[in-house]
């Protein structure tokens, strides 16, 4: 006899004292889609009974939940833990006083530099941690042939992990190689097909009609991706579950939001993909994409059940994401005052039916998770590299047109721009008279450089880009989209330079130089990505940069995260990776200046 079952079952019965009851509270009962006015009994970490006000219960403990209302944990249906800079066990301190009590991560950016090894490491994670990690597997790893990255995932690699059969891999995550599925690309194929009966994310922005009906009839089952109604409409339509997305660069809620009605709800999640350190901590995480929909004035029912249940089904969570008997005790005690949901806060957040979380103040202790060998320098920028390589060389004097990545405040894509710029001369190491292109900060043309820092390659792509605003300086970062290669900006070489050599001295980070000297820096030295540290730490660094960026004069109020997407060469129009300037439309290397 199961001793266990045995005592739930007289638990639920009120045969043996409960562990724990709430009473008093409004309890959000996600299967009728409303809140009713009951007690809710919790053993072995379970939950037991959902009891009326008036039928009495023993308990070992009860808390008084009057006028709070309980809600299953939130879970984020897509993120990139990477994003927070925050090493695992960081993240969940900093996302459970919030009320997230579950994440299904994609470990994109920590695969580009490590591979494979980052999939036993995140298992790790999950098994010590009290926030619930579930892993999709990344797709797209090596995302472009045109730079060079860290490690490859390929279908050999993919199957191999899936046939470890980790307790906490779902499948695969976004499948971003549109075309190649579309194509029928025999590799693309390959990995469908190891992960044939296991969850496939989607990643389709734009995709309809036939092409969509093709993409989806392969077994991808999501898409976080739509941008507009009509677009989230018609994936619905195809029995996709579409995520509504709130991060910190792509903000999809208000766009969205009309789409949320009773007859397609239950195939509605919520996620944040990319969540910034100051986001995190300034905004929230799941909690503030639910604050906005309620806002909105989407119902805060049919809300907490897009953050919770619908994403346990989805991506089949068993014994998560509702308040009922034999679900784990995982949920939220809200303070919405007057019933005004779009102002509230998580008071009390338990996990397991343990209080972990209480007035925004996590209770838990941080224990670090074994690195393993993710502790190994990721920053292997080539020694033979010097300031030198960063100058721009054209054989003669003249004029020149340039190519100049055209930033956009606040949006991923690029514009394609041209600009003249007049050949400078110097003198080389023999004392021959050279020539070259330079920055003119006045006309906000800087220069740009992608460095490979994975394998020590000796490769440097450079170009110029408008829209930084930078003048007498340069920031540098070793978070750069998907490689995550260096990349670095500036109007004066020297400058760009100690923030190369400023990040090889602190494993990867970002970095402001200005007069040669490094003003400041943040080290992320766990794959050049993230850091052991706590939010608020992490937070009050990328401050200090801030305001080094500010005294450049930088135009951009992000100017790190706007670098960072640079070199994701997968986006339109203009972008740069460590093998040169890239034309993103034609999908193919361009040349960066040329002579009039």
């Amino acid at each position: 006899m199961d001793s266990g079952l045995y005592n739930l079952i007289k638990a639920g019965r009120g045969q043996i004292p409960c562990d724990l009851l709430f009473v008093g509270g409004w309890v959000l009962n996600v299967f009728t889609r409303r809140f009713e006015k009951k007690n809710v009994a919790v053993y072995g970490g379970k939950i037991v009974g959902i009891d009326e006000p008036d039928s009495p219960r023993e308990a070992v403990k009860t808390e008084d939940a009057t006028g709070k209302y309980i809600v299953p944990s939130f879970i984020d249906a897509h993120v990139h833990l990477e994003s927070s800079m925050l090493t695992p066990e960081f993240f969940a301190e900093a996302v459970l006083p919030r009320g997230t009590g579950c994440v299904v991560v994609d470990p994109h950016e920590y695969a580009n530099v490590v591979g494979v090894e980052i999939i036993d490491y995140l298992q790790r994670a999950a098994e010590v941690l009290p926030l619930d990690i579930y892993i999709n597997i990344p797709s797209g790893v090596l995302c472009s042939p045109f730079e060079h990255n860290g490690a490859r995932l390929d279908s050999p690699e993919i199957k191999a992990v899936l046939d470890k059969n980790y307790p906490n891999v779902i499948g695969l995550a976004e499948f971003m190689n549109v075309p190649g599925v579309l194509s029928a690309d025999p590799e693309i194929l390959k990995k469908l097909e190891a992960a044939e009966g296991r969850h496939i994310d989607g990643h389709s922005p734009f995709l309809t009609g036939r092409d969509l009906q093709a993409y989806v009839s392969v077994g991808i089952r999501t898409d976080h991706e739509c941008t507009t109604a009509e677009e989230a409409m018609e994936k619905l339509s195809l029995g996709m579950y579409v995520m509504i997305r709130e991060g910190s660069f792509t903000r999809d809620v208000k766009a969205l939001y009309p789409i949320v009605n009773e007859a397609v709800l239950d195939r509605l999640l919520l996620c944040t993909d990319d969540r910034e350190p100051e986001d995190l901590a300034d905004e929230g995480h799941i909690d503030f994409v639910c604050r906005k929909l309620i806002d909105l004035g989407v119902k805060p029912e049919h809300v907490f059940i897009m953050a919770s249940w619908n994403s346990a089904r989805c991506f089949g969570l068993s014994g998560r994401g509702a308040i009922a008997p034999g679900y784990k005790a995982d949920f939220n005690i809200l303070e919405a005052k007057d019933g005004n949901f779009s102002e509230f806060k998580a008071d009390r957040v338990y996990i397991d039916g343990k209080l972990i979380a209480e007035g925004g103040r996590y209770l838990g202790k941080t224990e670090p998770v074994d690195l393993g060998d993710l502790k190994k320098n990721s920053v292997n920028v080539s020694d033979k590299l010097s300031e030198e390589d960063l100058r721009f060389k054209v054989e003669e004097a003249g004029r020149y047109e340039v190519k100049a990545i055209g930033a956009i405040p606040d949006v991923i894509i690029t514009e394609s721009l041209k600009h003249t710029l007049e050949a400078s001369a110097y003198t080389d190491a023999q004392g021959l008279t050279k020539w070259e292109l330079k920055a003119s900060s006045a006309e906000d043309i800087l220069k740009i450089a992608v460095i490979e820092r994975h394998h020590a390659l000796e490769n440097v792509g450079l170009g110029f880009i408008k829209g930084l605003g930078i003048k007498g300086g340069a920031i540098a970062s070793s978070v750069a989209h998907d490689s995550h290669n260096i990349v670095v900006a500036g109007d004066s070489d020297a400058d760009m330079w100690a923030c190369v050599q400023e990040l090889k001295r602190i494993g990867g980070g970002l970095a402001v130089a200005s007069q040669g000297q490094v003003k400041a820096s943040l080290a992320l030295p766990v794959c050049g990505l993230t850091v052991n540290a706590p939010l608020e730490e992490v937070r009050s660094k990328i401050d200090i940069l801030y305001r080094e960026a500010e005294k450049l004069h930088s135009s951009l109020k992000r100017p790190f995260m706007c670098m960072a997407f640079m070199a994701l060469t997968v986006v339109p129009h203009l972008k740069i990776s460590d093998m040169g300037l890239f034309d993103a439309d034609n999908f193919t290397l361009t040349e960066a200046a040329g002579k009039l």
